[in-house]
């Protein structure tokens, strides 16, 4: 009796309705930090793949397999520019379908060119967009558009999209910013590292394409890099990590040659030449080049090695044509004043 009444006075109290609004109030800011969470952690995503060499379309997958967890999400596009013309470069689902150039009157257009985050509820199927892509048409309840600068510039469009209109709030149109922004950056990471691969490439395939041994080495004479083509051939217990030294390697000594050029050139800071001749005969022209860094220090050297025995050889033996040559013709006037008085002793 005395608990129906405790409880017919919390009623009449507003009691009870005070906790039950309490627990609805905590639920809902439980799932406001849930979201904030799933949010923080699809950006810190982006930001772990901006180190990470993958493709466009790869980091919207990665996202667009998160990204429902954090706001309504039915699809989601990337839209880049090219030769002033915006293309559809990655949507999910696959359903969509949806490559090639985006018609200049679409709503998309608009963002791109007002450079501010929109949300656009219900488009019309006579949109350009819409139009160009009949298995778009009605799937387009509520979009959240943002465009992706780039140094300034807009670059490009994303695009988060529900089938239910008013699916979008201005709280989580500052977050589809925000993913556009983080997104914005690594698509020029992966310009960038593309930019750098290919001349990282194009170097290297030029560096190996020298038939001459040419070596990097630092002031300890230690080998860096090279393009492996020694006078010199490896020893069998030299493995291909180990830390060489360019005296070692390339002449196949035991120590610093007597008179190294190197310390010339370190001392210099200028080109220097040298003409070695090796125990089994051979003949090279070596020519060091002194390598800065920023703060105008010399950190390497390069180490540039030219076979020239067949070309000494060839020298020496035109030298000695010539010396023939010279005697033949010293030989054919001497013989000729002979002739002279001979041939008038002889009349």
């Amino acid at each position: 009796m005395l608990t129906e009444k405790m409880k017919l006075i919390e009623n009449l109290t507003g009691v009870n309705s005070s906790k039950l609004n309490y627990y609805v109030e905590l639920k809902k800011r439980n799932e406001e930090i849930i979201k904030q969470n799933n949010r923080l952690e699809i950006i810190n995503q982006l930001v772990r793949d901006i180190n990470i060499d993958m493709t466009v379309k790869d980091i919207i997958k990665r996202v667009y397999s998160k990204l429902p967890l954090a706001i309504p999400c039915d699809f989601l596009g990337l839209v880049l520019t090219a030769a002033d013309e915006l293309y559809m470069k990655a949507i999910l689902p696959a359903t969509f379908n949806s490559k090639g150039p985006v018609p200049p009157e679409s709503f998309l257009w608009k963002c791109f060119k007002d450079g501010e985050a929109r949300i656009f509820e219900n488009v019309s199927p006579d949109d350009m967009l819409v139009k160009s892509r009949l298995e778009w048409a009605g799937r387009f309840g509520s979009v959240a558009v943002a465009p992706l600068f780039v140094k300034g510039n807009a670059q490009g469009i994303l695009l988060v999209g529900s089938t239910v209109s008013s699916a979008y709030t201005p709280s989580e149109l500052s977050f589809v910013q925000q993913l556009a922004d983080q997104l914005a950056i690594c698509i020029l990471n992966a310009k960038l590292y593309k930019q750098v691969f290919r001349a990282k490439s194009e170097w290297e395939t030029t560096f190996n394409a020298v038939t001459e041994p040419i070596v990097l080495i630092d002031r300890s004479f230690n080998i860096l890099r090279s393009n492996n083509r020694f006078p010199i051939e490896r020893d069998a217990d030299e493995g291909p990590d180990k830390i060489q030294k360019c005296y070692k390697r390339i002449w196949g000594q035991d120590k610093k040659c007597d008179e190294c050029m190197m310390d010339e050139t370190v001392r210099t800071g200028k080109p220097s030449y040298k003409r070695y001749r090796i125990e089994s005969g051979k003949i090279f022209d070596v020519f060091y080049y002194p390598v800065f860094n920023e703060q105008n220090q010399i950190v390497g050297i390069i180490h540039h090695v030219k076979d020239v025995t067949e070309k000494t050889k060839m020298e020496v033996q035109l030298m000695q044509s010539a010396k023939l040559a010279a005697i033949g013709e010293m030989s054919a006037g001497v013989a000729h004043e002979l002739n002279n008085p001979m041939t008038v002793i002889i009349g």
